[in-house]
This record gives structure tokens, sequence and C-alpha cells, in this order.
């Protein structure tokens, strides 16, 4: 359950002292400097893929590719070539090319009727706004679960 998750994130960042948004990136950023010592330009962290692989290709691929990770963390990931081409070697062998997240409409054979926008009324802006408490809160399951996994391994 999203609330439960978004609990027990919540207990995890006190517990680690982490109380805001640049002390999450901090994390992620030594995660990801972490995995990127793992990895030493090998294609799988222990030469055959394992679950590690798995759950550090999902978490870069999102982190890369959904528009709320790139929007949040791109900055962080582009400081490591070697993962993102970690994330290219493992979408392209298992795949096959041009594999990753994509927007539907722009594969071929795909039609996506779109809705036309409405002008958003003050409720809804106030909705959105209550949005940035949902993308804080996914930010930090996602770097502390990615952290916890690189912790475990050291």
């Amino acid at each position: 359950f999203p609330w439960r998750q978004r609990r027990e994130a919540l207990a995890k960042m006190k517990a680690l002292g982490v109380t805001s948004e640049e002390q999450v990136t901090e994390l992620l950023d030594r995660a990801y400097k972490s995995l990127e010592r793992k990895l030493r330009h090998k294609k799988y962290f222990f030469g055959r893929p394992t679950t590690l692989d798995a759950v550090a290709y999902a978490h870069l691929l999102l982190h890369r590719s959904s528009p709320v990770g790139a929007l949040l963390y791109k900055d962080v990931l582009g400081k490591y070539p070697a993962l993102s081409k970690y994330v290219d070697g493992i979408s392209e062998a298992h795949f096959g090319p041009g594999a990753g997240l994509r927007d539907p409409a722009d594969v071929e054979g795909v039609k996506i009727k779109r809705r036309k926008r409405k002008s958003k009324g003050r409720q809804e802006k106030e909705e959105f706004k209550g949005a940035g408490v949902w993308i804080t809160t996914t930010v930090t399951i996602t770097a502390l679960t990615l952290l916890g996994s690189v912790l475990s391994l050291s």
C-alpha cells in the first residue's frame, strides 16, 4: 500500500537523519558512485545476470527514463556514464535494440486518443501542489531502497 510505503520511507529517513531533498540527492549520488565502482565496466555485477542486476537495472532505468526520474535524477545520474551504458547494454541484450521506456504514442502502429486539456480550476491546482509530497516520497523510497541494496553488499 502506498501509505504504508510512505510511512516506512519517512521512518527510515528520520532514522538516517535525512530532512531535505538535497540530502536524498546526496545519498543517491553515493549509491550511484558505489554501484559504478562495483560494476567496474563489466556487463553484469558478478559476471552473469543476478538479482542485483535486475534491481539496479530497474531503478536506473526508472531514474533515467521516467518523467519524474529524469526531472529529479538527471544531473546526478549524468555524472556516471558507465551506469547509463550498463542500462543500455542490458536493454539491448535482453529486450532488443532501442528498448527502454518509451511513450506509447511514439511506437509505430499504436494509436492513442489523447484528451484535450482544459484549464485547471482552483481545486485542481491545490491537488497538483499536493503531488509534490508524493514525488518526494517516491524519491525517498527509491533512494533508500537503492542505498540499502548497495550497503548490504558492502
